[in-house]
């Protein structure tokens, strides 16, 4: 059974399943693109999260958060560029 956990960059923007991430020499989830370290969150808290912010004056970020899934940039700020050109669709940070 895959493990639904999500985990997310802390340095990165890279998020996933706890399963596509990769892992450090001491065993540590990683983002397998950049290797920075992953926070764990269960997927109700962080779809929350996700919700909450987009709610609240920030349209477009939840689907600019689907998006994002397996796709690594050193930050939000640089992906979005990237998002709105590829997707046609506005998000506000």
């Amino acid at each position: 059974m895959p493990d639904e956990r999500i985990v997310c960059g802390a340095c990165c923007s890279w998020w996933g399943s706890l399963d596509e991430a990769s892992r450090d020499r001491d065993s540590l989830p990683c983002c397998p693109h950049c290797e920075c370290v992953l926070f764990e969150f269960e997927p109700r808290a962080f779809w929350k999260m996700v919700h909450t912010f987009n709610d609240d004056n920030h349209p477009g970020y939840t689907q600019f958060v689907k998006w994002l899934r397996g796709k690594c940039f050193p930050t939000i700020y640089l992906a979005k560029p990237v998002y709105e050109s590829s997707t046609g669709h506005k998000v506000k940070l």
